[in-house]
């Protein structure tokens, strides 16, 4: 196992987040609570599982979008506090699998209500 996902499992525990080794993920999952389930064999590097202690940590929010960039800034947060290395290709990664609901007006609700007020002072 490198060097960062151990440093990466650390810091979970020490946000006194469970973490389980579950070989059924692809990479690693948050559903509820304060756990997080990682494929400790599939693991490359640091950023799945600093992305779901992200998602453990915070909880859920308005829409999918707003989960995902909170849990990615969660990460490169916690990296930085902890001194880990992470490519940058993962800076961009989020977007694709995030998506990008507020230019279509049609995913977060927090969007649309910011689109109905803005209409109505027009």
């Amino acid at each position: 196992m490198k060097k960062e996902v151990k440093e990466a499992l650390k810091i979970a525990q020490k946000l006194g987040i469970k973490v389980w080794d579950n070989s059924t993920v692809y990479s690693a999952s948050w559903s509820h609570g304060k756990q997080i389930e990682v494929n400790l064999k599939k693991q490359k590097g640091a950023y799945p599982i600093l992305h779901e202690i992200g998602h453990a940590f915070m909880g859920n929010m308005c829409c999918r979008e707003h989960c995902e960039y909170v849990a990615h800034g969660f990460a490169f947060g916690l990296a930085k506090a902890f001194n880990i290395h992470l490519p940058k290709s993962m800076k961009k990664a989020n977007d694709v699998y995030a998506g990008r609901t507020l230019m279509k007006n049609d995913g977060c609700p927090m969007a649309m209500k910011n689109n109905k007020i803005k209409r109505e002072i027009k």
